[in-house]
């Protein structure tokens, strides 16, 4: 695991100095997703505070999160019982063959 490194951001007008024991580059990135994200709510909803924005940010961040694990879930699901029809078929296959 890398040494933990403080990493300077801005968000939405604010500096943030971070500590990560990743990539720092990556933290970065995530930042400035973050900021275009509170820069387009703003513009898209008029006057709001900082605060407002970033709870609206982390809102659709967690809905879009839900449905990324939801649609996971549902196609881990999929393939499960894809697998287990298959298995069943080779079953019947080799059952048939042995008899």
């Amino acid at each position: 695991m890398a040494e933990p490194q403080d990493v300077t951001v801005n968000i939405f007008g604010s500096r943030y100095t971070l500590r990560t024991d990743g990539d720092p580059q990556r933290l970065i990135e995530l930042a400035e997703g973050v900021d275009a994200l509170m820069r387009e709510a703003a513009s898209a909803g008029g006057a709001a505070g900082a605060d407002r924005i970033a709870v609206l940010v982390a809102l659709n961040l967690a809905d879009e999160l839900a449905r990324e694990r939801r649609a996971r879930n549902e196609d881990r699901e999929d393939l499960s019982a894809r697998t287990g029809r298959i298995l069943e078929i080779l079953n019947d296959e080799v059952g048939s063959e042995g008899a």
